[in-house]
């Protein structure tokens, strides 16, 4: 059997579940914007590639252009205000991290 000596962990959509915190924060960014709000699976397909790619994706869905920075700074404001009021660990999550844990492994 072969040995683990540390375990990795992406943590967004790997251990939390973040996706209604996203969707809030989406759409209150859209709401900014005069904009319609999203539902959630028009929204997961949107997660992934990092924050500028997801605000590159909701201006496009939206039919806005791209302005790059100052939409990725006003997207991050909104959802570092409140970054997990609706986030929740993934079932299993907890119970896997401490028997790694009791077991002395590393993780990060």
């Amino acid at each position: 059997m072969p040995r683990i000596d540390a375990v990795i962990f992406d943590l967004d959509c790997t251990l939390i579940h973040s996706a209604p915190e996203l969707l809030r924060s989406a759409n209150a960014y859209l709401e900014t914007l005069g904009r319609p709000p999203l539902d959630l699976p028009e929204l997961r397909g949107f997660i992934g590639n990092g924050v500028p790619k997801l605000v590159s994706r909701l201006r496009t869905a939206r039919g806005m252009p791209q302005t790059g920075r100052p939409d990725v700074a006003r997207f991050l404001e909104i959802y570092q205000a409140a970054p997990v009021g609706q986030t929740t660990l993934f079932p299993g999550v907890a119970a896997a991290l401490e028997t790694l844990a009791r077991a002395g492994i590393p993780m990060g």
